[in-house]
């Protein structure tokens, strides 16, 4: 009964994201190796949609791992419960509760030796910033966990470059990049874990810097963004991006200027037809839920969510509404026309 419903939420989040993104870029693929533990490790600059958009796109069945505090009662804990959501506690979360962490990894070292894949976003904690932070050395307890039990046991990490053009806008456009497998066995020593950790973690630090674009200089942060947008750069080409980054001077960047954005008069009729055509759902987010996100990065996240819960619920009371002066055949084709254009709005905005 899980595997079912597991599957069925996990086709509903992938028709919720494709109706959510305007383009969605994969890349990599044939470097997951197929029949293998593995543990995709990812960078985490959007809350939950990082987990969400790597668990539909990586050709496995993923359990995934999140801030514990996401986790509430009633229909919410049941999501993501289904959907193979592991709760991981932080320092914040109350000393009390870290100790949670160790019946984690064993349940996780459970899981690799079985042959299960895991999502883990090492950084700890999601940032918008674009940049790799550096990488907690949690996961490398669930591998050496898994490796006490099985020292065969043959574990991948496979790194993944998850890139935004930008994180809390709708619409946006998001690449994951699926970079080469690491055998983490060619990087642990029973004997001397402390090693196999810095290994590991440079390893996958490096690979991650290669798959997103990554800004070093953390002084200078904000100037350099501002300096690659006023450039107009393409997020979802990372190494292009990357290169440019090595052949800027401070002198050029503190010269750049803010890119204004620019409304052409498409995208001002698109977002009028779109917002008088569901009034009632973009009431509901910008004046209900919108303004209780505090943190930035967990909008697009309580964004998808919502539609993905409500928007369904919205076009059944629309179809109910038209059924009073309309045949049921008539009153579909019209909901169904009016999932069209609220289609075309994502992908042509």
């Amino acid at each position: 009964m899980k595997n079912v419903i597991y599957f069925a939420c996990k086709s509903w989040i992938r028709l919720g994201l494709f109706f959510y993104f305007k383009k969605t870029k994969i890349l990599g693929t044939e470097n997951i190796p197929s029949h293998k533990s593995i543990v995709f490790v990812g960078n985490h600059q959007n809350a939950l949609l990082d987990s969400l958009s790597v668990a539909v796109n990586c050709r496995r069945s993923p359990y995934f791992m999140s801030r514990s505090d996401i986790f509430r009662k009633g229909f919410l804990q049941f999501f993501l419960n289904a959907i193979r959501l592991i709760p991981v506690y932080r320092i914040r979360d109350g000393i009390g509760k870290i100790t949670g962490n160790y019946e984690v990894f064993k349940k996780t070292a459970v899981l690799l030796q079985k042959g299960n894949s895991i999502v883990i976003f090492p950084e700890g904690n999601h940032s918008l910033k674009r940049r790799v932070r550096p990488l907690s050395k949690g996961f490398t307890r669930i591998l050496f966990a898994a490796l006490e039990e099985n020292p065969d046991l043959d574990i991948w990490l496979v790194p993944v470059g998850v890139n935004y053009v930008n994180a809390i806008h709708f619409t946006d456009k998001v690449f994951l990049h699926f970079g080469k497998a690491i055998p983490v066995q060619e990087y642990y020593n029973a004997s001397d874990k402390h090693s196999s950790t810095v290994k590991i973690k440079e390893a996958v630090s490096s690979s991650l810097k290669t798959l997103t674009t990554h800004i070093e200089d953390t002084a200078n942060y904000d100037a350099i963004e501002r300096y690659l947008n006023g450039i107009d750069v393409n997020y979802l080409e990372p190494q292009e991006v990357n290169k440019k980054l090595q052949n800027i001077s401070m002198e050029m960047v503190l010269d750049s200027k803010q890119l204004k954005t620019k409304h052409s008069f498409l995208n001002k009729t698109l977002d009028f037809i779109f917002v008088v055509a569901n009034f009632p759902m973009v009431f509901v987010w910008r004046k209900v839920l919108k303004p209780k996100v505090m943190e930035k990065e967990l909008r697009s996240t309580v964004r998808f969510l919502f539609s993905l819960i409500f928007f369904p619920v919205f076009y059944v009371f629309l179809f109910l509404i038209c059924c009073i002066w309309l045949e049921a055949e008539f009153a579909f084709y019209i909901i169904f026309g009016y999932i069209f254009l609220n289609l075309m709005y994502v992908k042509l905005r």
